[in-house]
């Protein structure tokens, strides 16, 4: 239960450092490479997953990525109106929480 608060922490640390990366880059009229804004968001919303899914590998942690779920069960209702980011985070959310459900049933004891 020590790994608790650390991995909460840690998660929402992270996230809270995507979001602020973001909006520094918008904030600083980044071009985005010719992609709209929507798909920039779906893609920084896949790459904090990789990175919840390898952190989760690395340390043998399966509270850090339940953070990930949290928030993006989040950005799916409050971005209900744009179908791009609500389906992305959804999505993103549920293969989260699969590979969750796998990793209990597959780790070793």
């Amino acid at each position: 239960m020590d790994r608790l608060p650390f991995s909460v922490y840690l998660g929402w640390v992270l996230i809270a450092t995507i979001i602020n990366a973001s909006i520094i880059l918008y904030y600083n009229n980044w071009g985005l490479w010719g992609l709209s804004e929507m798909t920039w968001t779906s893609i920084i919303l896949v790459a904090g997953a990789f990175i919840a899914i390898f952190f989760s590998l690395k340390n043998e942690d399966l509270i850090f990525p339940l953070v990930f779920i949290w928030a993006y069960a989040g950005i799916a209702v409050e971005q209900a109106d744009v179908p791009l980011v609500k389906n992305t985070a959804l999505l993103t959310a549920i293969k989260l929480s699969a590979f969750i459900i796998f990793r209990v049933f597959t780790r070793k004891r």
